[in-house]
């Protein structure tokens, strides 16, 4: 018979005390996990994270009684207990061994820590970094909620990157060894091959990597698309006879921005700077260990404690940012318990700091179309439509103009316009005609909000409605049939 009751399996877990939820500092040795009796009929299962409808939460952790074993925390109502196997319907759950490929290099917490409230584990974080890196405080904030993000990741459907760039003898890989004392199973890598990626991702880690270069080798553009497709949880990689993913959060670290504008937006970037600081912790000293060993406890009891609450939230005020920065955004909210102070702070990074850093920049043939029937919508009111022919002459005038070598030629053209959301176009006598109504009129500004705001020759019409709506959907509800004036 497989006992039920809360009696009958709590005597098969020895309980560490620990002090504010439940606990003693010390407990009993945990038995090998190959020399466990397993009944008949009970098959053994090893994992490193299950929650169950009983209330009981499994999170692997390191032995707190052996360092080259792992074990289980098991959270249940608030308290917290340590073992080497669970039983659950008849199946005997284990820790996956120390040993066992990527874990053997990830830290680990070992112990659980009462903690006050989210806002203090994210200050006492953000006290933690201060001290052993020189940042900006809104940097600093800003890594503590990605830390703390980072005990909730596996939950949530879109994964936060940082990139960290400098020039050498920044603090970049100080950083990182910083960030790894208080990240959920962080892995610190200087190197990693796709496959490699894949075979770590699989227990949602934080990957560290450091010295990442973007070259533009077959290899590195294969890291890049990986890294792409590792925001999503949804995106997997399918091989002959294996399938993976590459989600989970990632810390990259390099002298200088990859040239990937995709990848860019989907980084939150912390630039570093040498510093003079003689005082700054060191990472590796004892000492500072043992504060992150704390601090990791009372991250630990608090995933046990929220995580099945932890999803997806729509944050009150990121209609304003791009569809990924809001993603991000959202991500780092979700284990915040509300705080309005950190989810202000936020608000503002990525508002003012994030989204302008990684605008992405329009190719030449792009950017003189726009430019072109930025100057036609609002220099040549009565034109309702302009023949592509012509449309290319212009555009052709703006790239010699700007020092561009040859010239774009009608049916190029209209693939840049298809590119820019420029489909309405109607056959006539000389040619394919596009029509400039308030359809066109609307994304034209759409692009130029997006990506030429500051631009010299696309300036504001202060006559034209579309240059003082602040969004297309108001401009959309104007009169359909009429021009911009």
């Amino acid at each position: 018979m497989i006992p039920t009751r809360r009696t009958q399996r709590s005597s098969r877990l020895r309980h560490t005390q620990q002090p504010g939820v439940g606990a003693t500092s010390h407990r009993e040795k945990l038995s090998p996990v190959a020399e466990t009796p397993v009944r008949c009929g009970m098959s053994r299962i090893e994992t490193d994270f299950q929650v169950w409808d009983d209330r009981r939460i499994l999170e692997l952790v390191e032995d707190p009684a052996d360092s080259t074993k792992c074990a289980f925390a098991v959270g249940e109502n608030r308290r917290t207990s340590f073992t080497d196997q669970v039983d659950h319907r008849g199946q005997i759950f284990v820790p996956f061994p120390r040993q066992t490929h990527d874990f053997e290099h990830m830290t680990l917490p070992r112990s659980v820590r009462p903690y006050d409230s989210v806002e203090a584990i994210c200050y006492r974080a953000r006290n933690f970094i201060s001290n052993c890196v020189s940042l900006n405080e809104v940097h600093s904030f800003v890594l503590a909620t990605f830390v703390l993000y980072t005990w909730f990741a596996d939950r949530l459907p879109k994964a936060v990157y940082l990139v960290i760039t400098g020039a050498p003898q920044s603090g970049k890989t100080t950083l990182l060894e910083t960030l790894k004392l208080l990240c959920r199973r962080s892995l610190l890598v200087a190197n990693i091959t796709t496959a490699a990626m894949d075979e770590a991702c699989r227990f949602c880690p934080t990957l560290f990597i450091d010295e990442a270069e973007w070259t533009s080798d077959r290899g590195s553009t294969n890291f890049r698309k990986q890294l792409r497709a590792g925001t999503n949880r949804n995106v997997w990689a399918k091989q002959l006879r294996h399938s993976g993913h590459s989600f989970c959060p990632k810390v990259l670290a390099s002298l200088e921005l990859s040239d990937d504008a995709a990848l860019n937006s989907r980084c939150v970037r912390i630039p570093m700077v040498e510093t003079d600081r003689t005082d700054l912790w060191k990472p590796w000293d004892p000492q500072v260990m043992k504060i992150a060993e704390g601090l990791r406890g009372q991250l630990l009891q608090l995933r046990l404690e929220r995580i099945r609450a932890i999803g997806w939230k729509r944050v009150v005020g990121s209609e304003t940012l791009r569809p990924r920065s809001r993603d991000m955004l959202e991500s780092l909210a979700a284990p915040l318990d509300g705080s309005k102070d950190f989810i202000q702070l936020l608000l503002a990074f990525f508002g003012e700091t994030h989204d302008p850093a990684t605008q992405e920049i329009l190719s030449p043939d792009q950017s003189a179309t726009l430019i072109s029937l930025w100057r036609t919508v609002h220099l040549m009111l009565s034109v309702q439509s302009i023949q592509i022919k012509n449309l290319a002459r212009a555009v052709n005038a703006i790239r010699q103009s700007s020092g561009e070598r040859g010239s774009i030629n009608p049916r190029k053209l209209s693939n840049v316009l298809n590119s820019l959301g420029l489909q309405d176009r109607v056959r006539a006598t000389g040619g394919s005609n596009l029509n400039l109504g308030w359809k066109a009129c609307t994304q034209i500004h759409i692009l130029r909000r997006r990506y030429g705001w500051d631009h010299p020759e696309m300036p504001t019409f202060s006559g034209c409605r579309f240059c003082q709506e602040p969004s297309s959907e108001q401009a959309s509800t104007r009169d359909k049939n009429s021009r911009p004036h």
